[in-house]
């Protein structure tokens, strides 16, 4: 009677989680893009077989900035509370663990500036949420390691990640994408749609309280999957299963204002599952990750991109 009364209730609740459902984003403002052109700066250039097969939910990645030999990748939803780290041809190098920061559903990194000048942060964005039952998302920010006095593979303990509490203005949405602005600091989430919803949390955030995300706008991107800025706030790229879209960003540009302007595509290989993007530290090009293929039996690929 007990095990038939915990199935029930938990019947319940997951219907009840169901029954929740995404508020329309308010596309007023929303750019038409018409046809894209393609980008020609940059070239694919080769791919690579990462190799740790146990990775088979990858759907973020940063190029390190403290570390830039290396790549960090994290896995989604209920996986291990671990950011992993490979080199730029695949090989594993061990993981970050992250103490007291569960992974409810970690859907993208971000790697730049924070609260301490001349000090690199690693962002987990713990922002997934398929059945729409989150009105707060969590991003955690923890200093990068130095990883150049180290034994690999390491099994580094993460004890001092803040948790940055993030409110959306209204709703509930399911999101895969976080950007930083190097420049401002500032939080970017994107949410995963039919549209992309941009919303905005201004920096400093501050772990004490949640911070309230600004709705920007959107953008007629289906199902946005993973993004990244470069390292001198420059470029601006989004991507979703099928295309990576790109910006350049003026001077002094807010990145909402960015965002506005029609973005060319840049050069992708379709991936299974593809959901991850990082520009280099160096400017020099781009990787994204696919997940494992299931119905091959293949292992999740390493592409790179270099600018011509």
């Amino acid at each position: 009677m007990v095990k038939s009364f915990f199935k029930i209730s938990s019947l319940i609740v997951v219907l009840g989680m169901m029954a929740c459902s995404s508020p329309r984003l308010d596309l007023a403002g929303m750019p038409t893009w018409g046809q894209l052109k393609g980008n020609t700066e940059f070239k694919f250039d080769c791919k690579t077989k990462i190799e740790n097969s146990h990775l088979t939910e990858i759907s973020g990645v940063v190029n390190g900035y403290a570390n830039p030999g290396f790549l960090y990748v994290q896995e989604d939803s209920f996986s291990p509370n671990r950011v992993y780290i490979l080199d730029t041809i695949g090989h594993y190098y061990g993981s970050l663990n992250i103490r007291g920061c569960r992974n409810f559903d970690w859907e993208d990194l971000a790697i730049g500036p924070g609260p301490e000048n001349g000090k690199n942060y690693i962002y987990v964005a713990d922002i997934g949420d398929n059945l729409n039952v989150r009105n707060k998302v969590l991003v955690f920010r923890f200093e990068e390691p130095d990883l150049t006095k180290v034994d690999f593979p390491v099994q580094m303990q993460i004890k001092k990640a803040a948790r940055l509490r993030l409110k959306y203005p209204k709703g509930r949405f399911n999101a895969e994408t976080i950007l930083l602005d190097p420049i401002s600091k500032d939080v970017f989430v994107i949410t995963k749609g039919e549209q992309a919803g941009v919303f905005k949390a201004e920096y400093p955030q501050n772990p004490k309280r949640a911070s309230k995300l600004k709705y920007l706008g959107a953008l007629p991107i289906q199902m946005a999957a993973g993004g990244s800025i470069s390292a001198n706030g420059t470029e601006i790229a989004i991507k979703n299963y099928t295309h990576i879209y790109y910006w350049k960003r003026q001077l002094n540009e807010p990145i909402d204002q960015a965002l506005k302007r029609t973005p060319d595509l840049l050069p992708y290989t379709v991936e299974p599952q593809g959901e991850a993007i990082s520009f280099t530290k160096d400017g020099r090009g781009y990787y994204t990750i696919s997940e494992v293929q299931k119905k091959s039996g293949l292992g999740p690929m390493l592409y790179f991109y270099k600018r011509k």
